[in-house]
């Protein structure tokens, strides 16, 4: 097995971990607050994620195209320091729209929720905030261990909190949501200490990189937004036509698909750290062949699952889930597009084709959106399944077949003129 196979299948498996950790604080969750107080904490979760999503300005993945342009600059602490402190900036101005929206509305914004809710769930923002920076860094710089490290210990801890304060104290929602802080802080000073302690606890402010950082990150944020619009798009639009029960099946079977997402997105990180030593066409013969490997790999997992899918699905959802299945097996094919989209994100990101980048997205979006309206009224959630399959499984796939074809001929073009 090859490093670069053996570090993703270490981030794979942290990952993997955090995400069993969570379906047991989705269980306690649900068995303690209810479903009126879960709805209260889920709602007051996504409002404080969606904040995050819109102000994070995709800095983090930014990190990796100012890496390419001005490497000598982007020192360790110049990283640490500047991610920090533009973190922190966006965290307050995050706060600081919604506390507006909320005088302005008297609330009504966040309809249902107190505002003693609001603070409990919007104090983890910083953290959730640094959490979309902070493995940019720790990728480039080959330190994705901390990151593994921090998912073992924040995320045992964090489950062990939340049940002290949710089932043995009982202190509802609001206890959910400081057992979330808490939780997060410990992932995240689990990584940031022994980080900081590596560069002796010396930050610099590359104030020549904020404007150049931020540029980049915004020409790259609708991309990012398009991305997650796409993800929720299809739930949303069910809810809208379909019964809550069918919903229920069909967000199951997505969840479940994600599940696997959970490799791509590992071997992502990975692509990150090493491109940084590197630049996106010589890297691109190695990008290549793990990509090539990785797919191998998740086309196993697919098999896996829809031969596994009428045991599993049941066993562990239980029975009245078994509608999850066919729709699970139907949305397998999606998973080429999904993973390919991820895996070859370091390359539109290091050659700077944010443009480009956000134009495919965009474009996926319309077709979910306008298919899924389309499809759903007529069909139901097969509707809904079909147009996924249809954008992830053939349209996305040819686009980046094509992208593929390119970044080869750029590549080799870069070693034909070396060699000559």
């Amino acid at each position: 097995m090859s490093s670069s196979f053996r570090h993703i299948v270490a981030v794979a498996t942290a990952r993997g971990y955090g995400t069993l950790v969570s379906m047991i604080t989705l269980i306690v969750s649900a068995r303690y607050l209810g479903p009126e107080g879960r709805g209260i904490f889920v709602a007051a979760i996504a409002w404080m994620s969606t904040f995050c999503t819109v102000f994070h300005f995709s800095v983090g993945p930014a990190l990796q195209y100012r890496i390419q342009q001005n490497r000598e600059a982007y020192t360790p602490q110049a990283m640490m320091g500047t991610l920090l402190g533009l973190g922190l900036i966006a965290s307050l101005l995050a706060w600081t729209i919604a506390t507006i929206g909320f005088a302005l509305t008297n609330g009504e914004m966040f309809k249902g929720l107190s505002i003693e809710v609001l603070v409990l769930a919007f104090a983890t923002l910083p953290l959730l905030m640094w959490d979309q920076y902070a493995p940019n860094i720790y990728a480039s710089l080959a330190r994705m261990n901390l990151v593994n490290r921090a998912q073992y210990i924040g995320r045992t801890l964090g489950v062990i909190v939340f049940v002290v304060l949710v089932a043995w104290l009982q202190f509802g929602v609001e206890g959910a949501l400081i057992a979330m802080f808490i939780t997060q802080a410990i992932v995240v000073l689990s990584a940031l200490i022994p980080m900081m302690h590596s560069i002796k606890w010396k930050l610099t402010w590359l104030s020549e990189e904020v404007k150049p950082l931020l540029a980049a990150g915004i020409k790259l944020h609708p991309a990012s937004v398009s991305a997650l619009l796409l993800d929720q798009s299809s739930i949303l639009i069910a809810n809208h036509f379909l019964a809550k029960a069918e919903v229920g099946f069909f967000q199951l079977a997505l969840q479940l698909v994600g599940l696997v997402l959970i490799l791509p997105q590992s071997t992502l990180m990975i692509l990150y750290g090493d491109m940084a030593k590197s630049d996106p066409a010589r890297y691109w013969p190695h990008q290549r062949r793990l990509i090539l490997r990785v797919m191998g790999f998740i086309m196993l997992l697919a098999l896996a699952g829809w031969l596994l899918a009428p045991y599993l699905i049941p066993l562990v959802a239980g029975e009245k889930f078994k509608p999850s299945v066919p729709m699970f097996t139907a949305l397998l094919p999606s998973l080429l597009g999904l993973s390919l989209s991820i895996m070859l994100t370091p390359q539109w990101l290091g050659r700077g084709l944010f443009m480009l980048s956000n134009t495919v997205t965009f474009m996926a979006l319309l077709v979910v959106v306008a298919g899924t309206f389309w499809a759903v009224p007529r069909y139901g959630v097969d509707g809904a399944i079909n147009v996924r399959v249809a954008v992830y499984a053939v349209i996305l796939p040819v686009a980046h077949l094509l992208f593929w074809r390119w970044c080869s001929r750029q590549s080799n073009n870069l070693f034909a003129s070396a060699a000559g």
